[in-house]
């Protein structure tokens, strides 16, 4: 039973596909309009609609992407900032901490066994 299902799903998908690809074709016979667009003052561009479209999705795709990388730059510029003032405003460790942040050394031991010393009787 689940690999009839799984033919029942394959068989829509590639039904659909179809029916896009078909809309897809009669859309471009359809709409082989000229188009003339206004960009500067005093020049106009002829375009037909498909390639209007076309050079609509590609700019809003790169504005897009360029909002994205500005509001990205803007909130690790906040960030940055944010950690600045934290730094600044964390208190400076007084003598004793940095003492204690230093690695202990180990005295030299004098109850220790003569040979650890280097002395051999």
């Amino acid at each position: 039973m689940a690999n009839f299902a799984l033919k029942i799903l394959i068989w829509t998908k590639i039904s659909l596909l179809s029916l896009f690809a078909l809309y897809g074709v009669l859309f471009l016979l359809m709409n082989e309009k000229a188009v003339d667009i206004w960009v500067f003052p005093y020049h106009t561009y002829t375009l037909g609609i498909v390639q209007l479209i076309l050079c609509t999705m590609i700019f809003t795709v790169i504005l897009s992407l360029l909002l994205w990388a500005g509001w990205r730059t803007i909130r690790q510029m906040h960030d940055l900032k944010q950690r600045d003032n934290a730094r600044k405003i964390a208190p400076a460790p007084t003598d004793q901490e940095a003492k204690a942040a230093l690695p202990a050394t180990q005295p030299a031991s004098t109850t220790g066994d003569s040979m650890a010393q280097g002395n051999r009787e």
